[in-house]
C-alpha cells in the first residue's frame, strides 16, 4: 500500500478553497462540486502517484485504507443507512488501537457533517461506519 496522506490534504485543502469560493453559495451547489471534487482528486493524488488509468471517486475509495496515527478511545458518530434512506448516527465511545486498518467508505472534503471540517467515512461492519477527523489517520491506497 502507498501513503497518499501528503496528497489527500493538498487535495482536500484545494477543495475548502474551491467549495468556499464557487459552490457553497449556489442552490445546487453540492450536485456541481462532486465533478470538480473528482477532477481535482485525479489531478492531485492519482496523477501524484503516475497512476494511469484513474477511477472514478466512488471507485477509488474501495483501493483506500486508513490507518490510525495513534490509540484512540473517544466518542465518535456510529452512522447506519436506513431502509428509507435516511442516515441515523448516534454518538459512542469507540476504541481503536495505533495502526488499526479500516476501509475507507467515503471523504467529505466538505465536511456536511461535521460543521465544514473534512472527515472520513470509516467501515466498521457491512452496515456501519464512523466519521473520523482526517487529522488522526493516514490514508494509503492498495494498487
Amino acid at each position: 500500500m502507498i501513503d497518499i496522506t501528503p496528497h489527500i490534504l493538498v487535495w482536500l485543502a484545494c477543495c475548502k478553497e474551491v467549495w468556499g469560493n464557487w459552490y457553497k453559495k449556489l442552490d445546487n451547489g453540492e450536485d456541481e462540486f462532486g465533478e470538480v471534487e473528482q477532477a481535482l482528486f485525479s489531478s492531485l493524488v492519482l496523477s501524484s502517484i503516475n497512476m494511469v488509468n484513474r477511477p472514478d471517486l466512488d471507485k477509488c475509495y474501495k483501493l483506500l485504507f486508513a490507518v490510525y496515527k495513534a490509540d484512540v478511545e473517544d466518542y465518535r458518530s456510529i452512522c447506519k443507512k436506513q431502509k428509507s434512506g435516511n442516515i441515523y448516527c448516534e454518538s459512542k465511545v469507540i476504541k481503536f488501537d495505533k495502526d488499526t486498518v479500516l476501509p475507507i467508505k467515503a471523504i467529505d472534503s466538505i465536511g456536511a457533517m461535521q460543521e465544514g471540517k473534512p472527515y472520513v467515512e470509516l467501515k466498521i461492519n457491512e452496515h456501519e461506519y464512523i466519521l473520523e477527523s482526517i487529522d488522526n489517520l493516514s490514508i494509503k491506497i492498495n494498487i
